[in-house]
């Protein structure tokens, strides 16, 4: 009976590895983490809050109409806690940013989302299959240290009126925190770096009612109608994984 199972096995597991390396060879996958940290002037000085957040890039076959990316991502949006019941969120989504947006891996423009930033801000070029290259390029990026994010590249930015109140949502630009809550608040600067350390899971501890708003959002396509900041805001501009329910 051993021998018979062994030799039942042993062709399953052959055929397994070969299965294995055929998608290492074919289909690589880019996986890094990088660090997105932002820091806001306030009247009681530099308020920083930031965000760690693993991507991975690979590519599907060509089946009559080319290759598409394959992507995933672990992380949250960083949270800005600017005092007095003032907040700034960087999300992980470009939508309803009210920039220019770009769909391009390659040269990436405008207001990107948690994919595309690290491509632009690391000056990583990604030609959709080719994979080995961008590990390459990621690896003499990690020498890089911290980067200078651009203003018009960062992804969506949003602050809540009430955090207890997911409809009290705005979005902010950039170059308009000031705009929101007064000529003493900017938006200083915005750093990424690749780095070893891991995504936490604490989102929830500031907006406990994610969880809970997931599917109302799900069957509202959004928030709700109308502004486009409410039909346009998913889960996933918050945290991902994102599965839906």
């Amino acid at each position: 009976m051993i021998k018979l199972i062994k030799w039942v096995l042993a062709p399953i597991a052959v055929i397994w590895f070969l299965g294995w390396a055929y998608i290492q060879i074919n289909y690589p996958t880019c996986t890094f983490r990088y660090k997105l940290t932002a820091e806001v002037n306030t009247p009681e000085g530099v308020k920083t809050g930031s965000s760690v957040i693993e991507v991975s890039y690979s590519h599907n076959g060509d089946w009559g109409g080319g290759e598409t990316p394959n992507l995933h991502m672990t992380g949250e949006a960083p949270y800005i806690d600017l005092g007095s019941g003032k907040n700034l969120f960087l999300m992980l989504t470009n939508r309803a940013s009210g920039r220019n947006l770009s769909e391009s891996f390659h040269r990436p423009e405008g207001a990107l989302d948690a994919f595309k930033l690290p491509l632009k801000a690391l000056d990583l070029h990604w030609e959709i299959g080719d994979q080995r290259s961008l590990i390459v390029q990621v690896q003499e990026a990690r020498a890089k240290g911290l980067v200078n994010v651009p203003f018009e590249n960062l992804p969506t930015l949003i602050s809540f009126k009430d955090l207890t109140n997911p409809d009290s949502v705005q979005v902010v630009q950039p170059d308009g925190v000031s705009k929101i809550y007064g000529s003493l608040y900017a938006l200083k600067n915005v750093t990424l770096e690749v780095t070893y350390e891991y995504p936490q899971s604490k989102i929830e501890t500031t907006l406990p009612w994610l969880e809970q708003k997931r599917l109302e959002w799900e069957n509202k396509f959004g928030f709700g109608v109308g502004d486009p900041i409410l039909t346009q805001l998913f889960y996933d501009s918050f945290k991902q994984p994102y599965y839906r329910g």
